[in-house]
């Protein structure tokens, strides 16, 4: 690994343990795996003005409501982040070119049975015709069932609610990579404005604020800087 992609690593590394000082903060029941953050991120394509890393299947037992004692939810999470090299080495920021993420949220019921609830692909599409530039499709990831499996050391019987799904629907959305869908499932999961305090508030504003100095791939979209988008923020401006 080439010095600068082990430095952009090592920044990457340093966002992840923040995300886990968040959980572990917020909810100390939560569990996270894997535990090596030397796992998570590895080089799988290197130049001169890039650096792509593959992100590792990330599994977040989580509860289903951050005020239920009861029900979990198993978050399965993974991607890739495409970095700017020659930015970072002339600013020492990490900024992102591409990126690709996938999460599939699973139910594990009483009798055994784990049920697919909810699988989404999110990606940037900069100037193809018909797709926003930052966009959802709604995605069957059933097979992410093995990393909760793994987990437990059972097979468990998967049930796809999501086997039937329209697939071809793009929802516009945010830039939703890695961290930032990290970031939902820590708000949807473990923040609450009715149960949340004041402290844990500020716990998920800090993680905030840390990975602000992530910078997404809009900066590259003209049409995404000029003022009538940057006032409006309404999908209409997310297509070419």
């Amino acid at each position: 690994m080439a010095n600068i992609d082990f430095k952009i690593q090592s920044v990457l590394m340093s966002q992840w343990d923040g995300v886990l000082d968040c959980i572990e903060r917020l909810n100390n029941s939560a569990r996270v795996s894997p535990s090596d953050r030397w796992q998570l991120f590895q080089v799988e394509h290197s130049e001169a003005d890039l650096v792509t890393f593959g992100i590792a299947h990330t599994l977040l037992v989580f509860p289903e409501r951050a005020n239920d004692m009861q029900n979990e939810m198993h978050i399965v999470v993974t991607g890739k982040l495409t970095i700017d090299k020659r930015h970072f080495e002339a600013e020492g920021q990490v900024r992102t070119i591409g990126f690709k993420s996938e999460a599939g949220y699973f139910r594990l019921k009483r009798d055994g049975n784990l049920q697919h609830v909810f699988g989404a692909h999110y990606d940037v599409a900069e100037d193809e015709v018909g797709h926003p530039a930052f966009h959802a499709q709604l995605k069957s990831f059933a097979h992410f069932g093995k990393e909760v499996e793994g987990l437990y050391g059972v097979r468990l019987q998967v049930t796809d609610a999501m086997n039937n799904v329209l697939k071809t629907v793009r929802l516009p959305s945010a830039q939703m990579d890695y961290f930032s869908l990290l970031i939902q499932a820590i708000a949807d999961h473990l923040m609450s404005p009715t149960y949340s305090t004041e402290a844990e508030i500020q716990t998920f504003q800090q993680l905030l604020e840390k990975n602000k100095s992530i910078h997404g791939r809009a900066y590259d979209i003209m049409r995404l800087q000029l003022p009538a988008a940057t006032t409006c923020y309404r999908s209409v401006h997310w297509y070419p």
